[in-house]
């Protein structure tokens, strides 16, 4: 082991025995190094590389049915149930439609994944775990019972990379970039003329303009901002009137969508909670720097959605009302908002 690991280890090892309760992510936050340095020197838990193969891997996971799919951003946590089932691939990019497991993967910067077993109170935690270049965790897979053993250790055998892992240098993180100078009068009239809400990110790219910038250059037009507790007054909403909903979570490398009604909601100080069967959401309110209610053109009609981002500027998540291509918007999802909105 290096003398850098053996320090971070030392370190790790002092922190988890003051700060029991502390997950691996909010760690390597205080200890300022990658979660996955953590988790290659934790012996607390069994670390299986895998070969570098991720569509590969990620298709492996049909074998062992129905799991719990877990991405995050530093901000909000959403988990789903179902089975990695429709998996397509085409270049850097790809696509998971399934009940419970829908997701749009980015694996251009996607560098290793793990089989990981640990230790929590009387049961075993079997998951797959995913780490971009910098060692952040892209995506996770969990076990749901005891009966996937056998199926996980197959995909740990058949998918095992015996190169020694022990520790891993990862790359610095590059400094966030700066909206380029834009003609906002054409921007706003290219605005206008969106048919998708898809073709949302390639208007922002042709103008040069971070999202966050975007919502401000739109005030009063396509977008309105809102109090911050309209993120909690949307959660209670969402519930109170059982509405179908698409929550969109996720970091530069994975979304995560979740598609239906949220039955049980709790705050829980800071944190905002959706708490079901088969989705959780976690959301830190306190994070919050902006939230908007913006409004997007397309042929099936004005496509209205939540948007809330950091105090950094950084997209957190994405609420819309439940729809499909072809459709329109729902009402009651657009009358919600607007109650919301009015608060």
């Amino acid at each position: 082991m290096t003398h850098v690991a053996e320090e971070i280890k030392n370190r790790w090892q002092e922190f988890s025995s003051q700060n029991p309760k502390v997950r691996i992510f909010d760690a390597a936050k205080q200890l300022e190094v990658s979660e996955e340095q953590l988790l290659l020197i934790d012996e607390n838990q069994s670390v299986i590389p895998l070969v570098a193969d991720m569509p590969r891997i990620l298709k492996s996971i049909r074998s062992l049915g129905k799991v719990m799919a877990l991405t995050r951003n530093p901000s909000c946590v959403i988990e789903t149930k179902g089975v990695y089932d429709k998996l397509e691939f085409h270049g850097p990019m790809g696509l998971a439609l399934n009940p419970g497991i829908d997701l749009r993967l980015f694996l251009r910067n996607w560098r290793h994944a793990y089989a990981v077993e640990s230790r929590k109170q009387d049961r075993t935690l079997r998951s797959i775990q995913f780490f971009n270049r910098f060692g952040e965790a892209v995506h996770k897979i969990y076990a749901l019972d005891q009966e996937q053993q056998q199926a996980f250790e197959q995909i740990s055998q058949d998918l095992r990379d015996d190169r020694d892992f022990g520790f891993v240098l990862v790359e610095s993180k590059p400094e966030a970039q700066s909206s380029k100078p834009y003609d906002k009068k054409l921007f706003l009239e290219e605005w206008a003329q969106l048919k998708d809400t898809h073709e949302f990110f390639q208007l922002l790219k042709r103008h040069g303009l971070l999202r966050v910038d975007a919502m401000k250059a739109a005030e009063g037009t396509y977008t309105e901002r809102l109090p911050l507790s309209a993120l909690e007054v949307l959660f209670q909403r969402v519930v109170e009137q059982q509405q179908d909903f698409m929550a969109f979570v996720g970091n530069d490398d994975m979304i995560q969508i979740f598609t239906g009604k949220a039955q049980t909601y709790r705050k829980m100080g800071s944190w905002l909670n959706f708490l079901d069967r088969e989705f959780n959401l976690h959301f830190n309110a306190q994070d919050v720097g902006s939230v908007y209610k913006v409004t997007k053109p397309s042929v099936d009609g004005d496509i209205t959605s939540l948007e809330i981002y950091s105090h950094e500027g950084q997209l957190i998540c994405q609420f819309f009302g439940e729809r499909k291509p072809g459709q329109p918007e729902l009402e009651s999802w657009r009358n919600l908002l607007a109650t919301v909105a009015a608060q």
